[in-house]
């Protein structure tokens, strides 16, 4: 079967793919599309990758939906997750329960489990936010050790630095912030 000039295959293992060749992949029951969806893969199992690029040269993403073009790309340690929009989740590592909504939301992330990233670049390039939710353009973006907290609001907690259990809340809520752990920041620029 041809599909605007590219093969649908589906192997032994019911792995299913609008892609070049999907021989070499030893999962099995996943799905596919788009160019290079999937790419160089092995031992997945249950993952639905839709975008070109979406997984591709992914490592550890079982039973993991990446849609978006480049979504979830290059990433590692990602199982059970659900990475939705251009670029987001690409290069993750250690993210796996985890929700990545938006343009680059979680790009870059290093230990990120069981977290919600949720807007433009929201999360991208933060290191050490296990647990935590990041809602708004940028929220979280760049954070540090950020376990368990919540940013909420357009820039919040951006570049924060040490801000594990804390909440920020507002426009530009804890940018920039410094050894803010356990800290509530409630309001513009707060």
């Amino acid at each position: 079967i041809i599909m605007q000039g590219s093969p649908i295959r589906i192997d032994a293992n019911r792995n299913f793919g609008v892609i070049t060749d999907i021989l070499g992949l030893t999962g099995a029951d996943n799905i596919f599309i788009g160019t290079d969806a999937g790419k160089d893969l092995v031992g997945i199992s249950g993952a639905v990758f839709i975008g070109v690029s979406a997984g591709a040269d992914s490592t550890g993403a079982d039973q993991s939906a990446f849609t978006g073009p480049y979504a979830g790309q290059n990433s590692t340690g990602a199982s059970y997750s659900a990475f939705t929009g251009s670029h987001a989740g690409a290069n993750s590592t250690g993210a796996s329960y985890s929700a990545f909504t938006g343009y680059y939301a979680g790009q870059n992330s290093t230990g990120a489990f069981n977290s919600a990233f949720v807007g433009y670049n929201a999360g991208a390039d933060s290191t050490g936010a296990n647990n935590s939710n990041f809602i708004g353009y940028q929220a979280g973006n760049g954070s540090d050790g950020a376990a368990f907290s919540s940013f909420i609001g357009y820039l919040s907690g951006q570049n924060s630095t040490d801000a594990s259990n804390s909440a920020f809340m507002g426009v530009g809520a804890g940018v920039n912030s410094i050894n803010a752990y356990q800290s509530a920041f409630i309001g513009a620029s707060a």
